[in-house]
């Protein structure tokens, strides 16, 4: 029985036999001495890091004397499975002091300064991970009632390459979530604690006043890349620093617009486009070569309107008169660092590490509070805010993309009608959601697709819960069908909606087949067999079957419309013929009820659904493709629906090869996954941190 086993501290030996003997000398009373005693005959620098003292401790605190008698002799008889045992201790011993240290780390700093980091086109951007404008907007918003927070610090990454939307007006909406966010955190105060004072190591000057907000780039824009929306969004801050020798851009915003026509009758594609509403001009990139003078001047005066709300946003942001700004933008140019620090345009020139130094200090005056990132910020509100299972919720869809028919491609820029419905129609069975928000940020696309999603909101509400559309950068056509049949439509000044029209496009490539020794010949059965073929043009039959077919669509989408919106047929006819608005013009037009963000979107679902201030935002999203991150996802939620069956059609199985599998997948056929992402929000975000609008 002399065998041994090594310790884990000095690998000593230790043998077994020995504790018998210590046992008999200290008798059942004096049990809780036997691990000392037991290092006594086994020494080591550590009683608590022998595996078999581990084990030991274990028997003597839950046991009597017989149960101890019983394993003193399986012990003797079996020292290897005293050793898996002790191990198996180790391992336990060393799992729960690392979850101990886990949640009672501190996941931010007690003060600290929120980072933001914006490119050109006011896109956020994060140093590791994903990270969206809403998501960086909702960081701000918190950190502004957050009293560990005692400064922004907003840097802008401007490239010196030319960055396509830069200065498009498709942009402005995504800028201004962010830059209201900002300037909420601006005018925010943060409310003084003596008590924790020392114990949060900060300055007193940094307590009971408004905290500092600074913007710095490298430069705002140059050669290549137009800093409109980069200085906009900057201009929340209460100062502005640019590198030395940098630049200023202030170049104006712009509207494209493409007409390819010739270029796809030059290699032989004849395009043909329908469409219903004098403004309709989507297709006109593939069926004219210019625009005509109604579209001409509807998109100046879409421009000059959101060059408007740049200029009193500049203005506001700056202390400025309304004409400075004004007469700024219309002069343009490329200033560099010391002219725009003369004009009043920045604070002063610095380099990044000067500019480190207008933080707010620790306590001794000396060093700049740690900085922390939007993401790693939201990150650390998750673990300090767990929300339960049970707990009332407001639940958020987001769509973003052409809308298609079905499942889509799943590509980043459209999305599948089915994922959204599943999630909306997860939401509304759902017992602990109280009120759904449909983020959109979409073009429109899909007749069908949209009317499918439209449904599932009426269903939502019949259920009495309240269904808001918050609209981002662009939600038009189609999309804007969607947000007409929500409860409360919200967008933000710069949106780009309405484009209330429809329109239909063939293609015919006969003539390019045939320059390139391809001939097609077809057996038909039917006159109109070929209407949609791209190899044949439309015969006047099928044009005027083409244009009727519109006209029917355009007529279903105004009444959809109407209806929604609780509108007659003829003030629906003044806002449609594809007429595009911005979210102000909307606003006078009755197309949306409020402006605002995200974040007043949520205050409004709070309100709306009776729900306390402290109600969580949960991501409702369909999972479509079997991936790693689609199956983590799975196993955080509590629905794990969907998941075989879709992944299967995905893969494309036959149903002969998993006939048990598929059992369960038609089991669990309900809606794809319900899910929350790493990076999303589950925030319990206070009244005080909502923007009133």
């Amino acid at each position: 029985m002399g065998s041994s086993i090594q310790a884990s501290s000095g690998h000593l030996p230790f043998d077994p036999s020995r504790w018998c003997s210590i046992k008999e000398e200290l008798g059942p009373a004096s049990w809780f001495q036997l691990p000392f005693h037991c290092h006594a005959s086994c020494p080591g620098p550590n009683p608590f890091t022998c595996p078999f003292l581990l084990h030991l401790r274990k028997v003597y605190r839950h046991v009597n004397t017989a149960t101890f008698r019983h394993r003193q002799r399986t012990f003797r008889a079996s020292p290897s499975a005293m050793a898996a045992a002790a191990a198996a201790a180790s391992l336990a011993a060393g799992a729960v002091a690392t979850w101990q240290w886990h949640v009672h780390r501190k996941a931010v700093p007690d003060a600290f300064v929120l980072r933001l980091e914006a490119r050109s086109d006011a896109t956020v951007c994060a140093s590791s991970g994903n990270l969206t404008n809403e998501e960086a907007a909702m960081a701000t918003f918190q950190a502004a009632s957050d009293r560990r927070c005692r400064g922004l610090l907003l840097r802008m990454r401007c490239e010196d390459t030319p960055r396509v939307g830069s200065g498009a007006v498709g942009r402005l909406g995504r800028a201004q979530e962010l830059r209201d966010a900002v300037l909420h955190f601006r005018n925010a105060q943060v409310v003084e604690d003596k008590a924790n004072h020392k114990q949060q190591g900060v300055q007193k000057d940094n307590l009971g006043r408004k905290r500092p907000t600074i913007a710095y780039g490298e430069h705002f824009g140059g050669f290549g890349d137009n800093g409109t929306l980069a200085y906009y969004l900057a201009s929340a801050c209460e100062r502005m620093y640019v590198q030395p020798g940098g630049s200023v851009a202030l170049l104006g915003l712009s509207q494209p617009r493409w007409y390819a026509k010739e270029l796809l009758e030059k290699y032989g594609v004849k395009p043909r486009v329908v469409a219903k509403g004098l403004y309709k001009s989507a297709g006109d990139v593939f069926g004219r070569t210019s625009g005509g003078r109604r579209i001409r001047r509807a998109a100046q005066s879409l421009v000059n309107n959101l060059r408007k709300q740049v200029e009193s946003g500049i203005a506001s942001g700056r202390g400025w008169k309304p004409e400075k700004a004004k007469k700024i933008l219309a002069k343009g140019g490329i200033l560099d660092a010391s002219k725009a620090v003369q004009d009043g345009l920045l604070d002063g020139e610095m380099y990044w590490d000067e500019v480190q130094m207008l933080l707010p200090k620790d306590r001794k005056g000396i060093k700049p509070l740690p900085q922390v990132g939007a993401l790693e910020y939201l990150n650390a509100l998750q673990k300090e805010k767990r929300h339960k299972k049970k707990q009332p919720k407001i639940a958020l869809v987001f769509l973003k993309g052409a809308v298609l028919l079905g499942r889509g491609r799943d590509d980043g820029f459209s999305t599948g009608s089915d994922g959204v419905c599943a999630a909306l129609r997860a939401a509304g069975e759902d017992k602990t959601v109280g009120a759904v928000i449909l983020r959109l940020d979409s073009p429109g696309g899909s007749p069908g697709g949209s009317i499918a999603i439209e449904r599932e909101i009426h269903s939502i509400s019949q259920k009495g819960k309240p269904v808001i559309a918050s609209m981002a950068d662009v939600a038009a056509s189609g999309a804007y069908l969607i947000a007409a049949a929500c409860s409360h439509v919200i967008a933000q000044p710069g949106t780009i909606t309405g484009s209330i029209g429809t329109l239909a496009a063939k293609f015919d490539v006969r003539e390019l087949m045939q320059r390139h020794g391809v001939h097609v010949e077809t057996s038909l059965a039917g006159r109109d067999a070929e209407m949609f073929s791209i190899y044949t043009g439309w015969s006047r039959s099928q044009e005027k079957m083409a244009v009727k077919a519109v006209e029917s669509a355009y007529i279903d989408f105004c009444g959809r419309v109407a209806q929604g919106r609780k509108m007659s047929t003829k003030q629906v006819s003044g806002v449609a013929e594809g007429k595009v608005f911005t979210g102000t013009d909307a606003l006078q037009a009755g197309l949306v009820d409020s402006l605002g963000g995200l974040h007043h979107s949520v205050d409004l679902a709070r309100k709306q659904a009776g729900m306390p201030s402290t109600s969580p935002v949960v991501v409702f999203a369909p999972v479509t493709r079997l991936s790693l991150e689609a199956l983590l996802s799975a196993l955080r939620q509590e629905r794990p629906w969907g998941l075989f069956s879709h992944s299967l059609h995905q893969l494309g199985f036959p149903t002969s090869v998993f006939p048990g599998l598929l059992q369960l997948a038609d089991l669990f056929h309900q809606d794809p996954i319900q899910h929350l992402d790493l990076t999303t929000w589950c925030i319990a975000t206070p009244a005080a941190a909502m923007p009133c609008t």
